[in-house]
């Protein structure tokens, strides 16, 4: 199959085109830096093209492809730095739009749009959030995300190509940035340091980047077969942030004494209930997760510490 896939350098995206590539598939990956693309990817040899992010040079180099699927990663905003609104709004909404309309004329089978749970309102009953969830971001990433769904989605049924947003929970690996919960950790209790977190009370849902390339994979792979346009790519198991800190410092072989569970008040935006409900994903594709929570830590953390 031909894939064009977006955001190929960053975490989930890695994964996606490797296995892409190793799957035999062709992959067509629009990057800003050729730089950090041969540094990702310069095993992979004529599997991956790669073409500079433009979109006319992207929808003129398109009209030739056939039955092409799109997996759409590029958005900003996962990095809490990188979170102020010019940003979120074009590089999550306009980009979406913009990479949606560069496709027009294109043999494009589907487009796969990744949302974020944070678009989702709280559950006030602490229980599993299904895909008919209201949508409600409390936070900046979250609104911006279900705008960029939203506006993705109506200008993909005004193109006519099939529009599937995948929601992702809690998704983790060894690439993570480093400012993230796992390598933060990671990296401040392999050198004996002191961590300042809340009380770690917040429950979320976890999943190992492999298992969320695999489930995005196979929703653009079967999206014609597909009877929703909206799938949640979860564990739909939830844990609370301080036992996945001791899992954490366990991993590494540090002092539980070093969290400083409480020294940080939470985030006044911050919910304290994210897991969803992935039934829908698990009953339309032959999907279920590979690693779990104990196992996927494992792996990543042992790849942090070798860094």
């Amino acid at each position: 199959m031909n894939f064009l896939v977006t955001g190929a350098t960053g975490m989930i995206g890695r994964r996606v085109v490797r296995i892409l590539v190793e799957s035999g598939d062709k992959v067509i990956a629009p990057i800003r830096s050729v730089r950090k693309a041969q540094d990702c990817f310069n095993d992979l040899g004529d599997g991956i093209l790669f073409v500079d992010w433009n979109t006319e040079n992207i929808s003129n180099l398109l009209k030739d492809v056939e039955d092409l699927h799109v997996i759409h990663l590029a958005a900003p905003g996962v990095i809490p730095g990188e979170r102020n609104w010019d940003n979120l709004i074009e590089g999550a909404v306009s980009l979406s739009v913009q990479t949606v309309l560069a496709l027009k004329n294109a043999s494009t089978k589907c487009f796969i749009h990744t949302g974020s749970c944070l678009e989702y309102g709280p559950s006030a009953t602490m229980t599993t959030i299904p895909e008919t969830h209201c949508l409600d971001g409390l936070c900046d990433y979250g609104a911006a995300k279900a705008a960029s769904y939203l506006c993705a989605k109506a200008a993909a049924s005004k193109v006519g190509i099939r529009f599937i947003c995948a929601r992702l929970f809690g998704v983790y690996g060894e690439e993570e940035a480093p400012g993230r919960l796992i390598p933060y950790l990671v990296s401040k209790l392999r050198n004996g340091e002191e961590v300042d977190l809340t009380l770690g009370e917040q429950v979320r849902d976890f999943l190992y980047v492999d298992d969320a390339a695999k489930a995005l994979i196979e929703l653009a792979r079967n999206a014609e077969c597909l009877e929703h346009s909206v799938y949640n790519v979860c564990s739909g198991a939830g844990i609370q942030i301080c036992d996945m800190a001791l899992k954490i410092s366990k991993a590494v072989g540090a002092d539980n004494s070093l969290l400083k569970f409480g020294a940080r008040p939470y985030r006044e935006d911050e919910p304290m209930y994210i897991v969803g409900d992935n039934k829908r994903l698990q009953d339309s594709l032959v999907w279920s997760q590979s690693f779990s929570i104990d196992e996927g830590l494992r792996q990543t953390v042992t790849r942090l510490l070798q860094k």
